[in-house]
């Protein structure tokens, strides 16, 4: 049973590397290879002009396919009535999947992406590099922490999506540089209009401690929230409805109600910049 459902996500796999990328036999071939015994360099994802470059582990290209192929973000919706140039922060950044896709999307937006394990970032700016998005996508290797400073992030190896700087999380403890919400808002310009948060734990600090004037212009939010001890989404939402961000959608995690996705946007959106 386990070998028929390992055959059957392979062919589903690999029907999305053809639907999705430009370059899916050189996908298919890197991917393959990287889950060998001797693995592989990079793998480098094309699609509609960009690239995204990964290591060809299993772990570090998932979520390419989760904002590519399954359209985890829901990018029509979370973008839909954006301001023409929209300033985005990307919080959790990876090897920069998101930040790629919201430069498709929405042709003339700046983005700050933010990623805080020091070898995932490399992995970041070598996408940025290679989309040629350097004036459009900042990248900052940085954590977001209630406190600027620094901060011990349980880094899970090189573009592990589950590296964090929570104490449950399981990794490599390494000392990384820490900014607030606040100055990743600063860093923006004081205006934001979309913030996508995927941070491990974290996002309850920034959410529910943050100054609620940073809020106030800031038209999408999509988040992923973790199991957190004391906490649950209906605190975040509570928390946003307060700012007048409201809950749209949500999708929970299977076989954990305690994580998963939830889209808000303003009941007003701002008027246009």
């Amino acid at each position: 049973m386990a070998v028929l459902h390992r055959i059957r996500h392979a062919a589903h796999r690999a029907a999305q590397t053809v639907r999705v990328f430009d370059n899916p036999w050189s996908v298919l071939a890197r991917t393959t290879v990287g889950s060998a015994p001797w693995g592989a360099a990079d793998v480098r994802f094309e699609v509609q002009g960009m690239t995204v470059v990964a290591p060809a582990r299993r772990g570090a290209i998932f979520p390419v396919y989760e904002v590519f192929a399954e359209d985890t973000y829901r990018m029509a919706l979370l973008t839909d009535n954006l301001p023409p140039r929209p300033h985005v922060l990307d919080i959790g950044a990876h090897v920069g999947s998101f930040s790629v896709a919201m430069a498709i999307a929405c042709p003339e937006a700046e983005i700050w992406a933010f990623e805080a394990s020091p070898a995932t970032a490399a992995y970041l700016r070598a996408t940025v590099a290679a989309s040629r998005l350097q004036d459009r996508v900042h990248v900052r290797a940085e954590a977001l922490a209630v406190d600027r400073g620094s901060v011990t992030l349980n880094d899970a190896g090189v573009a592990s999506p589950l590296s964090s700087t929570t104490k449950q999380a399981v990794g490599q403890p390494v000392m990384v540089p820490a900014v607030t919400i606040g100055d990743a808002f600063a860093a923006a310009g004081g205006t934001v209009d979309l913030v996508k948060i995927d941070a491990e734990g974290v996002e309850y600090d920034l959410l529910l401690r943050s100054d609620p004037a940073l809020w106030t212009g800031v038209s999408r939010i999509v988040l992923e929230y973790h199991d957190v001890q004391d906490r649950s989404p209906e605190h975040i939402v509570a928390r946003l409805g307060q700012f007048g961000l409201v809950a749209i959608a949500r999708e929970v995690m299977e076989g954990n109600p305690r994580e998963g996705l939830i889209w808000f946007t303003r009941e007003t959106p701002p008027g246009d910049r």
